[in-house]
Parts: structure tokens; C-alpha cells; sequence
């Protein structure tokens, strides 16, 4: 099974409308997007790591378990 782990805000959607672009951009321009993928795409996961990096540059994001 593919997985589509981030785990640095320069890691690049390999998938969907924002194919090709970095992850950190994506955040920036449509957070609501990662929220999608996170609800609707079992193998998408991002790591503590990179949580713990997009809850500081972006205090509003909250991703569910």
C-alpha cells in the first residue's frame, strides 16, 4: 500500500490539485485541502514532526486523529 507520509513542509503532493506543489504552500493557500486529504485518503499522514512545525507557523490548524 502507498503511503503519502510528509514530514517537512517542502515535501511536494505527489497527487490531486495540488500536484507538484509543497505542502507548506498548500497550507498557505487552501489549509482546508490537507484537511480534505486527511479525512478522505487513509494512506495520507503527516508526521509529529511536521505537525508540531505547521501548528507554529499556522496556530489555527488542527488535524484530528
Amino acid at each position: 500500500m502507498n503511503k503519502y507520509i510528509f514530514d517537512s513542509l517542502e515535501d511536494i503532493f505527489l497527487f490531486g490539485k495540488y500536484k507538484e506543489i509543497m505542502i507548506g504552500d498548500v497550507l498557505a493557500i487552501d489549509m482546508s485541502y490537507v484537511y480534505w486529504c486527511q479525512g478522505n485518503i487513509p494512506e495520507f499522514y503527516i508526521t509529529d514532526a511536521l505537525l508540531n512545525q505547521i501548528v507554529e507557523l499556522f496556530p489555527e490548524f488542527l488535524l484530528s486523529d
